[in-house]
């Protein structure tokens, strides 16, 4: 037996490496929208049609809301419940290695999935955690719930109520921890976004949920395992190939008769990562289809293939320049922008949807001109009024002043001066009454000889 259990664990372990690498973790915040479009309408891409009744797609690097379907309807979060279960389960256990004993009440009287916890078996928090984002364990989140809330089941779900609202959900209310359906339980995909891009910043749930297998071991008797595979068919290829997205990790998927098929993940190429949910996609009779992971290929890949971060101005190129005086080694100078300015952008993108606007006050300046010294700024904009950046703009250069220069301009501005000018004016008239009277005189003495 120890040796299969090797054997087990090797393979395991080899299942467990051939998943993605996991990206950094995102922080949440409020999708944004431009003139209240999703990015998708306002760029003009036409999404592909989906069988899912709500549905939202979200950019983390640039915090839009990309695509969106009856996203504040209200809905029946079936399995996806477990997410904020597993939240509350392990911001509420500071030690993932306490030991929890399995209870009589768990064993016999949890319905749906099960891991098949039986009643005295002892399993650490961590595996209870694992055994609700992997296989979706209703007898493990009950368990968890019991333990966190001394068996008062229902301020463990007050615990996940008032996370929602910490949250900012204002149309999700819980009433059980596993999903199952109740008709008072219910969300939004708005709200599921919420939770799900918290989730994400925690690296241990993100990282369970995205495990392929996982071996289940009491602590009592750990020769006696339960290896168990991912039920979300994103992440794993063992109960069906046909459904797994390269570079998805975690988060959920579940199902029931009232709430559809549903999906919660991400996914992420080359930098840029989106996030995905699916909900209340139909459960057909005698087609043993899933909706709502062929809605979410279909909505990644468009995705993938339409947007990416494209870098539109670069600090080391220069964007303007202007005319400068008083210098006898330059007539000019380049302006620099001090700060990068990337964004996500269609990859077709036409000359004429990046507007480059250069706010400069002067077009002449005196050296001399320390570099860094800043004259406007640059703002780039989307087709022609959203803002996707702005820098300063600079000079990388000094300029020194030349001496001569200097001395002629201001002797330039001595004589063109008012002061100059009114004391030449009045050395003139002073002139010409002094020659007036001059020759006035000598006229009267000439007369009077």
């Amino acid at each position: 037996m120890y040796i299969n259990k090797k054997f087990i664990c090797f393979f395991v372990g080899i299942m467990l490496s051939l998943t993605m690498l996991l990206p950094v973790a995102f922080a949440s915040s409020e999708p944004s929208y431009i003139n209240g479009k999703t990015f998708s309408d306002y760029c003009g891409t036409e999404f592909p049609e989906t069988t899912a009744g709500s549905i939202a797609v979200y950019n983390p690097e640039s915090g839009f809301m990309i695509y969106e379907k009856n996203s504040d309807s209200v809905i029946f979060p079936a399995s996806t419940v477990k997410i904020m279960t597993a939240i509350v389960a392990y911001e509420s256990i500071p030690d993932k290695s306490v030991h929890i004993t399995v209870t009589e009440k768990v064993a016999k009287q949890t319905a749906g999935l099960r891991l098949g916890l039986a009643a005295n078996e002892i399993y650490t928090a961590e595996d209870l955690i694992r055994a609700v984002l992997i296989c979706g364990s209703n007898d493990a989140a009950n368990l968890l719930a019991d333990h966190v809330s001394g068996g008062k089941r229902d301020k463990f779900i007050e615990l996940m109520n008032n996370k929602a609202k910490e949250l900012g959900c204002t149309s999700t209310n819980f009433t059980n921890v596993t999903g199952l359906h109740d008709p008072e339980m219910t969300t939004t995909v708005s709200d599921l976004l919420k939770i799900a891009l918290y989730a994400y910043e925690n690296d241990d749930l993100t990282e369970w949920s995205t495990s392929a297998a996982y071996s289940f071991a009491s602590v009592t008797d750990p020769d006696n395992y339960k290896l168990r595979y991912n039920r979300n068919d994103f992440v794993s290829r063992n109960n069906s190939a046909k459904y797994y997205y390269k570079n998805a990790f975690g988060l959920n998927s579940g199902s029931t008769k009232e709430a559809g098929n549903c999906l919660v993940t991400a996914a992420e190429s080359k930098g840029i990562t989106y996030v995905c949910i699916v909900m209340n996609s139909p459960i057909i009779e005698d087609d043993n289809t899933n909706y709502a992971y062929i809605d979410a290929k279909a909505l990644l890949n468009k995705c993938f293939d339409n947007y990416e971060i494209k870098s539109v101005l670069d600090t080391s190129s220069p964007v303007s320049e202007i005319a400068v005086n008083l210098s006898a080694g330059t007539d000019h100078i380049q302006l620099f922008p001090v700060s990068t300015v990337s964004h996500l952008l269609p990859k077709e993108l036409y000359e004429s949807d990046l507007i480059f606007e250069k706010n400069i006050p002067a077009e002449v300046q005196n050296a001399p001109i320390a570099a860094g010294d800043e004259f406007g700024e640059i703002i780039i904009k989307f087709k022609d009024n959203y803002i996707i950046g702005k820098s300063r703009l600079v000079s990388n250069q000094s300029v020194e002043r030349s001496a001569v220069l200097f001395t002629i301009e201001k002797i330039k501005e001595f004589v063109s001066g008012t002061f100059f000018i009114v004391t030449v004016i009045t050395a003139v008239v002073l002139f010409i009454l002094y020659t007036f009277l001059s020759v006035r005189s000598k006229r009267r003495r000439y007369w009077f000889k």
